[in-house]
């Protein structure tokens, strides 16, 4: 009886081995992993372009901005050299590179910036140029004392003034003490002409910033600062100051409102384009309307391309 049971069970197809595999789909996996990874790209050089990228490319921020390039410093190797011996304490002051090295790529380039500056000086009523930046560490004290000193070997006479009562140090450039100086004067009765000091040539002069007071912006508020432009500007052919940064402190819109010339200089690889559109906001919001901007140490790219192509251009008897 157990052998003879029939049982309920009836083969509906008999299995065949399959070619291909079920699933997953090679083709969808791919085609889907593409568009994923375009638009992840797409995605992430957008964020990128608009929040991370810093700004290396004069000719962007000019277009951004429409704020036209006064000048493009590059790297310069021997400003590096000079800043790392003064480090090393193998220098006292400042490396002046217009006196150091009037041949450097960096000194031409400030030759130029000068130029540029005077086309503007017959549009205003005052010669009094503000040098400043969004941040410090942009090289604005760099730049006003080596134009300050390519101006005065021009035969101009030049006064620069440190209005930076927080971290300035113009007077190392020209081996100055920082005491006395524009913090003195503005806080106590002072003669501008005890203020002012030579700084090297004869055409030269230089107002250092004293020692830093508790309330510097205060003292800039002070009817002393104007009356020391007023001073400066009737018996100097330029002024030129060196400005607090823009955005940390409000030192650097009071100093800018008392200008008739105001120059921006941002740093190369330093700054993202959002930062420096809030600088020229924070200009305009004050009623200022700056002039232009420097670039400054600018690297030229690989294969020589760029701004900067490190041209050079000797007398005759330099190579001798």
């Amino acid at each position: 009886m157990k052998a003879g049971a029939v049982g309920d069970l009836s083969v509906i197809d008999l299995p065949v081995q399959p070619g291909t595999p079920s699933g997953p789909s090679r083709s969808l996996i791919v085609i889907a992993g593409l568009i994923i990874g375009l638009m992840t790209g797409i995605g992430a050089a957008v964020v990128s372009r608009a929040y991370l990228q810093r700004v290396e490319d004069p000719a962007s921020v000019q277009s951004a901005l429409a704020l036209p390039a006064l000048a493009v410093l590059p790297f310069s190797a021997e400003q590096a050299k000079r800043e790392r011996a003064m480090g090393n304490g193998q220098r006292a002051r400042e490396p002046l590179l217009a006196e150091d090295e009037p041949s450097d790529a960096v000194v031409e380039e400030l030759r130029g910036l000068r130029t540029s500056l005077q086309f503007l000086m017959p549009n205003v009523d005052r010669p009094i140029l503000c040098v400043s930046g969004p941040v410090s560490g942009v090289g604005k004290s760099f730049i006003a004392a080596n134009l300050a000193r390519l101006s005065a070997d021009a035969g101009m006479r030049v006064l620069v003034i440190d209005a930076d009562m927080r971290r300035g140090h113009l007077h190392r450039y020209f081996g100055l003490p920082q005491s006395p100086g524009l913090s003195k004067f503005l806080s106590s009765a002072m003669d501008p002409v005890e203020l002012i000091r030579s700084g090297g040539p004869e055409c030269l002069n230089v107002v250092t910033s004293g020692l830093y007071p508790p309330n510097p912006a205060e003292l800039l508020l002070r009817p002393a600062f104007g009356s020391l432009l007023d001073y400066a500007a009737a018996n100097f052919d330029l002024v030129i100051v060196d400005a607090p940064p823009i955005m940390p402190v409000t030192d650097g819109i009071i100093v800018a409102r008392q200008a008739s010339i105001n120059v921006v200089v941002a740093k190369a690889g330093e700054h993202r384009l959002r930062e420096l559109e809030a600088t020229l906001a924070k200009y305009r919001r004050n009623g200022v309307r700056p002039d232009g901007f420097v670039m400054n140490f600018l690297r030229s790219r690989a294969g020589g391309y760029g701004y900067y192509y490190g041209y050079r251009y000797e007398s005759a008897t330099s190579r001798t």
